[in-house]
């Protein structure tokens, strides 16, 4: 196991000048320390590329991966962005605090997509007098989300995995691999303060209920009213008065922020009722 742990750090140490380079532009103009980017498929492969092969250096030395709970199968990650501060509480936050501290790295957050066979996690934190940073870049996820497919599709260019020869998590952390490392959905009041924090702005969804949040789900998959209430045994009404109703609730005044507040609310895992689940 030891030499995978290598190879992952040569490829990082090997690649070290084009990821940087590929890096320059969110380290320069948002002031980000730290950005990784990881994949981990569901037969257990991970690989790894960031711009701080040092910190790969220490994870492993200190045997992190252990507790690390994003070191899981794909379906159990969940989807959109995770703030370092609403990890489960089971050591690795404590790992993250000291090596915060030891690398000048303040507030983090982690941005995950998914597919049928794999997930792609990226990473990125600041130091802790630049961390403002990160809140302008959350409010602005568009330019984070159009970063990070320019990222991918550099790397891609001249590497096929982040990293040659990757490591095997079902060898590493055998059943672990496949046991949740995280609640059934992550909703909580450090998430509240957070959002309210980033947008100067209540945030009321935890009084919307199901079916308004079923609503929210289907402007997000880009449904007219009408097609909604079809799908959910509803008038066209009725649909339209539970927009309404959320507008209020979320102070949005028109549809267009309705569903950037929307989105914002999907990508911190704040809209937990899935449209499917009807």
């Amino acid at each position: 196991m030891l030499t995978q742990f290598n190879n992952v750090i040569q490829v990082n140490e090997k690649y070290h000048t084009k990821i940087n380079s590929l890096c320059k532009p969110i380290i320069e103009y948002f002031d980000i320390d730290y950005i990784s980017y990881i994949i981990i498929q569901s037969d257990g492969s991970y690989g790894a590329l960031m711009n701080r092969p040092e910190i790969a250096e220490n994870y492993f030395h200190h045997l992190a991966y252990l507790s690390d709970p994003f070191l899981r199968h794909p379906d159990l990650l969940p989807a959109g962005i995770t703030i370092w501060e609403d990890l489960p509480k089971n050591g690795f936050e404590e790992y993250l605090t000291r090596e915060a501290k030891t690398f000048n790295l303040d507030m983090g957050f982690m941005f995950i997509e998914k597919n049928a066979s794999q997930a792609t996690i990226f990473s990125v934190a600041a130091s802790k007098e630049n961390g403002r940073n990160l809140s302008y870049f959350i409010n602005n996820f568009s330019l984070f989300r159009r970063f990070f497919q320019y990222y991918i599709n550099e790397i891609r260019a001249f590497v096929e995995q982040p990293a040659d020869n990757a490591i095997d998590l079902i060898s590493l952390l055998n059943k672990d691999f496949f046991e949740p490392s995280f609640p059934s959905y992550i909703k909580n009041d450090k998430q509240y303060r957070f959002m309210q924090q980033i947008t100067g702005q209540k945030i009321h969804v935890k009084f919307l209920t199901p079916r308004e949040k079923q609503c929210l789900n289907a402007l997000l998959e880009g449904l007219t009213a009408k097609q909604t209430a079809s799908i959910l045994n509803l008038s066209v009404r009725t649909v339209e008065h539970f927009l309404e109703e959320i507008k209020q609730k979320l102070n949005c005044t028109n549809k267009s922020a309705l569903f950037q507040k929307a989105q914002e609310l999907e990508l911190f895992g704040m809209l937990k009722e899935n449209f499917e689940d009807r």
